[in-house]
Parts: structure tokens; sequence; C-alpha cells
């Protein structure tokens, strides 16, 4: 019935949504299906000052090859070869200190409301990557901000942009 998740991911799964000294109120099932929270980390964001100079500190250090996403000041890369995510070099948010981590759900709008169930805050609702898919970013327990990725190659630039 898990599917692709571990025993190991299910228990944690199961254990963010327990309240401290008691059994976790879901079901097996509801966890997988209710709190779509079993997702892996498929994206990070490393915030950057001069983009030029981040690109080239990546790219000498570890070999990676970046490329500019778009007129965003956000150069992509796939981290190396084999195994693991990629990521991004982006400009810096004050609002957002750190690292972010992207996790990968089925149904964006589903794992918001199942965060905030868990005692987690929604920080945005849903947004557009255009040709990519949604994100959304909550914040934990900890008071960590991370971030949620749903697929969705169909999702069309917001109309008045005004990119070329």
């Amino acid at each position: 019935m898990t599917g692709a998740l571990t025993t190991t991911a299910l228990q944690w799964a199961r254990q963010i949504v327990a309240q401290p000294g008691k059994e976790c109120p879901l079901t097996e099932e509801q966890t997988i299906q209710e709190v779509g929270m079993a997702g892996k980390v498929v994206h990070f964001e490393i915030p950057i000052d001069d983009g030029d100079r981040a690109v080239a500190f990546y790219a000498q250090s570890f070999g990676w090859t970046l490329d500019r996403f778009g007129p965003l000041e956000y150069w992509t890369t796939q981290a190396g070869e084999g195994e693991g995510i990629g990521g991004a070099l982006t400009k810096r948010d004050p609002g957002a200190p750190g690292l972010i981590f992207y996790i990968d759900v089925d149904d964006i709008d589903r794992a918001l409301t199942s965060i905030e169930a868990a005692g987690g805050r929604r920080l945005t609702e849903r947004m557009p990557i255009p040709t990519v898919g949604w994100s959304a970013f909550f914040e934990d327990t900890e008071g960590n901000k991370v971030g949620l990725f749903q697929s969705d190659p169909g999702v069309s630039m917001p109309a008045g942009d005004g990119s070329a």
C-alpha cells in the first residue's frame, strides 16, 4: 500500500502530525493520502549577492554548469552528474535568509492544508512557475521556511508579464 514510500519515511510522516506524547491521529492510508508530504526534496536555492561572482565560484569549485533562467537573476544547475537534485543560485531576498529547499507534492493546496493541521504556517498560496509547475512556501514548527513544488508543464506565463 505504501508504494514508493519506505517504512522509515512513513513513520517520519506520521510523527510530523503526532502531538508530543500522543499517538498519530492518522492511519497509514490517511498519512499517505491526506498529508501528501511524503515527497522527496527536488530542488534547492542558494541566495547570492553577485551573480557573476557566484556563478564563477560554483563553476570553479564544483564544476557546475549554470544557466540563466530568462530575464531573472536566477541561474539553474544540475549540480554535478549522477544521482541527486538540481538547484539554482538566486538573488538574495531579505525575507528569505539562508538556503531554501523544495519538497515535491502531488497537490500543493492539499499539502498546505495538511501542513497547517500539523502546526506549520502557510507563508504563500501556490504561485505559477511558467512551463514548469507551481510553488508555495510554508514555515515548519521550528521556524524554517520550506518550499513546495508541484509539477505542471502546462502552467502558462501570467497575462501582462511584460517579458519577451
